[in-house]
């Protein structure tokens, strides 16, 4: 499946689950969640495709869309940015600033070059 149909796929088993999760059993629930698990699984192999595995532990690499809401010129936008990286490996503290072992940019592709040229997230460190 491709990065649209996955996510419009997720958005409908979540809403499906909220329209009945009152009358379903265990089980249901369980399986309704193990769908969703394996969905958002596929969604991350997608968004990490290419990826190098972690240069720091050698762990396959996830892909996440995170979709901050902003405020541009009175209007509320989704922003989507792609993530792409460690969930093994802890930040570190270097130089004044906390470093994650992920890479983000503006589509996969962008996110996946990132990671892979070592370009990692950084924070300035609050003091």
């Amino acid at each position: 499946m491709k990065e649209q149909e996955l996510l419009a796929e997720i958005q409908k088993l979540r809403e499906d689950y909220l329209a009945a999760y009152e009358t379903m059993t265990v089980k249901e629930i369980q399986s309704h969640n193990s769908a969703i698990e394996d969905l958002q699984s596929q969604l991350s192999d997608l968004l990490s495709e290419d990826a190098i595995n972690c240069p720091n532990c050698g762990a396959k690499p996830y892909g996440i869309l995170k979709t901050p809401v902003i405020e541009v010129g009175g209007a509320i936008e989704k922003l989507p940015i792609y993530e792409v990286g460690c969930i093994v490996c802890p930040p570190f503290e270097k130089d004044g600033f906390r470093i994650s072992y992920g890479s983000r940019g503006n589509t996969p592709e962008k996110a996946v070059e990132n990671w892979n040229k070592g370009l990692l997230i950084s924070v300035p460190t609050p003091k």
